[in-house]
């Protein structure tokens, strides 16, 4: 749950100052507004651990792994969803599903992920799955590979469907955290990582590369990465229903 500054459109962040962790309006320096953080929670419902997590300051428990597959090259809807949850240094909990788009395919998205409008057809659209997505979207850190664009996807099919989550989430994109643990392999592909750890992936199937992303993640992990050094945080809101986003495959 998000908090509305008193003074101005922002939202209260949590941060930590001088004299300890404090909510600060998001839209600083240009609004000064505070709220103590006893206040805070208690307008959230989270707990200080919860708080804190959310917000960056210690490191994260609980991850929740995703990918997406599009129909076309606008990449405003998804095709696929695949979903790994990590917590404890061990994959706690996986979903997947086809989804219906209800757009156009582009050739070349068939080709790549092997989803045909006939199969889609048959799937839920993401309205329909969303209740299912959101308590996992809620409770842990968003991690993807090449993160900014499974985070623009999510944002416009949020903004597309006008479904009211949240204005921003953190997220950490495994590429980045790839070319800092192994700066040596040619490329950090998800298909790349995979084979030089001997990881097992069907590429482009939303199940196998969310599933594969996780044990990147774990890897990382067990190398002593700080995740929060990649954590960034991505603005739901300001992406825009039309254009196009890259992909990297």
């Amino acid at each position: 749950m998000e908090v509305k500054c008193n003074r101005c459109d922002g939202v209260y962040r949590l941060r930590s100052g001088k004299f300890g962790v404090f909510a600060g309006c998001s839209n600083f320096p240009q609004c000064r507004s505070t709220m103590k953080l006893p206040a805070f929670l208690q307008a959230t419902g989270l707990t200080e651990a919860e708080a804190l997590e959310a917000a960056g300051l210690v490191p994260p428990k609980r991850f929740v792994v995703f990918d997406v597959e599009t129909p076309n090259s606008a990449n405003d809807r998804m095709s696929a969803i695949g979903v790994t949850v990590v917590e404890g240094g061990a994959i706690v909990e996986e979903f997947a599903s086809l989804v219906n788009p209800e757009t156009h395919f582009d050739p070349f998205n068939i080709r790549l992920t092997g989803i045909t409008p006939e199969a889609a057809a048959q799937a839920p659209a993401f309205p329909a799955l969303w209740p299912k997505l959101e308590p996992m979207f809620s409770n842990g850190l968003l991690v993807a590979h090449n993160a900014p664009f499974d985070m623009a996807v999510l944002a416009k099919c949020l903004g597309g469907y006008g479904i009211q989550w949240r204005s921003s989430a953190a997220y950490a994109c495994t590429v980045r955290m790839g070319r800092d643990c192994y700066p040596d392999l040619p490329n950090h592909k998800l298909n790349t990582l995979c084979a030089h750890l001997g990881i097992q992936l069907d590429h482009h199937q939303a199940s196998s590369d969310s599933h594969a992303c996780a044990l990147l993640l774990l890897d990382y992990l067990e190398r002593g990465v700080d995740v929060r050094r990649f954590r960034r945080v991505y603005d739901l809101g300001s992406v825009r229903v039309e254009g196009q986003v890259s992909l990297l495959l």
